[in-house]
């Protein structure tokens, strides 16, 4: 028995492959890739606008960490580093809602604005 293969020919093959899908569950998967990572519609025919955080004035009075997120125009990531530190260093007031390490963080809208002045002047 000889330990050499068989010469081979490499065959290239294209399938083209036609589905009818209904434009509703196209719509909805583009849309849902969309989302989860992060970039506007691109099947829509007039151009996609970010939504635009709030007004201040409008926001309510207690905050979660996605709407201070979304107002800083920086991300929940960002935010959490800046609620780590303690206030007097130059972190975020927050509050727990709840016990344990994962319970869900809220910031005080008046202690926002707070920080956010003292940030101006450092």
């Amino acid at each position: 028995m000889s330990n050499s293969q068989s010469p081979t020919t490499p065959i290239r093959i294209d399938l083209h492959l036609t589905l009818d899908i209904p434009d509703k569950i196209i719509n909805t998967i583009v849309d849902g890739i969309a989302e989860r990572i992060g970039k506007p519609d691109q099947t829509q025919s007039t151009p996609s606008v970010h939504k635009q955080p709030a007004p201040f004035a409008e926001l309510p009075e207690v905050l979660t960490t996605q709407q201070v997120a979304q107002y800083l125009n920086l991300s929940r990531r960002r935010i959490y580093e800046f609620i780590q530190l303690q206030p007097e260093n130059g972190g975020l007031p927050s509050f727990k809602l709840g016990a344990g390490p994962k319970a869900p963080r809220r910031v005080y809208k008046s202690d926002l604005l707070q920080w956010l002045e003292a940030q101006k002047r450092e």
